[in-house]
């Protein structure tokens, strides 16, 4: 690779870190109170970007429903006022404090208009 190429290589890496990190949604950065695993970090802000840390620590806190996966991770649903009871989903690791995952479960909020989950 000659010098040329691998500075116009290395300029296109810079500009699209750069623009990842520009469109990352401010709702999701890392707060001090929080653990979160990598892929938290940096694929879910850009997944779910409708998702606010506040909600996550809300479910975290008061969650009404949680189990745990054969993996050994623990979900938390919760719902979220803000988003028209929406129920929020919030995937965290064995430690049950680092936060690994969290979306809107569609298909577990239509068991709750069904009766079928808790409220």
């Amino acid at each position: 690779m000659s010098t040329g190429q691998a500075l116009c290589y290395k300029s296109i890496l810079l500009r699209s870190a750069h623009a990842r990190s520009a469109h990352r949604p401010k709702n999701l950065r890392p707060h001090q109170n929080v653990k979160s695993t990598d892929y938290f970090r940096t694929v879910v802000p850009q997944k779910h970007p409708e998702v606010r840390l506040e909600w996550i620590q809300r479910v975290l806190a008061n969650p009404v429903k949680q189990t745990t996966q054969e993996d050994g991770r623990i979900v938390y649903w919760g719902n979220i006022a803000e988003k028209e009871g929406r129920a929020l989903r919030v995937v965290t690791l064995e430690d049950g404090g680092t936060v690994h995952n969290a979306f809107f479960d569609r298909s577990f909020y239509r068991r709750q208009l069904r009766g079928e989950e808790p409220q």
